[in-house]
């Protein structure tokens, strides 16, 4: 195997175990860009909490002038657009937000079905960041050398993401097959402000 220096190795590169890459359509979406830059962050998280308890409270309201089957088949229905709406938020929060998404899921008596079912996606299935964001990173930490110079092939398209990184599979010079994850340009600052 041919040696990389520590500063590539900072990219957590690793042989071999490059997994089969799922079918591009049960690949996630990429994110566009970078989470919500703070103090918006935390205005994010309230308002849709605020929108979810809202909308309970506004059933519990209701209730009192609908039958319980009525009242039953709309929580249900509430419970999926609800969780619908935590997804979307943790997915543009991004960051530590997706860790709380994960811990969620793996709940089971704590949440209503529906919920665990929609943030299941957050443990493998986290929408990666584009290829662009993940090149410029490269060559912030390479001091101006990109993927195709790194690398003889670098695969655009990630074979995992993550709350913090994405990992794509590529080739080194020597041949070597390998898996280099690399860390979101931002991350530091949204774990510092989490």
């Amino acid at each position: 195997m041919q040696r990389v220096s520590t500063a590539e190795l900072r990219m957590a590169t690793a042989e071999a175990v490059v997994a089969a890459e799922p079918p591009p359509e049960d690949r996630p979406r990429p994110v566009a860009s970078a989470p919500i830059k703070p103090p918006w962050r935390i205005l994010k998280a309230y308002l849709v909490t605020l929108v979810v308890l809202s909308s309970y409270l506004w059933l519990r309201f209701i209730a009192r002038y609908r039958s319980p089957q009525v009242i039953e088949r709309k929580l249900e229905r509430l419970h999926v657009k609800n969780a619908r709406r935590i997804y979307r938020a943790i997915v543009e929060l991004q960051g530590l937000f997706i860790k709380v998404g994960q811990l969620f899921s793996c709940i089971s008596n704590f949440l209503p079905r529906a919920f665990r079912a929609e943030l299941e996606a957050l443990q493998d299935k986290v929408p990666p960041r584009s290829y662009e964001a993940i090149e410029q990173r490269i060559r912030d930490e390479f001091g101006g050398r990109g993927p195709d110079e790194l690398f003889e092939s670098f695969d655009r398209r990630p074979i995992a993401s993550a709350s913090i990184g994405q990992v794509h599979a590529a080739r080194l010079p020597g041949g070597h097959r390998v898996a280099v994850k690399v860390q979101y340009p931002d991350i530091e600052r949204v774990v510092r402000a989490d």
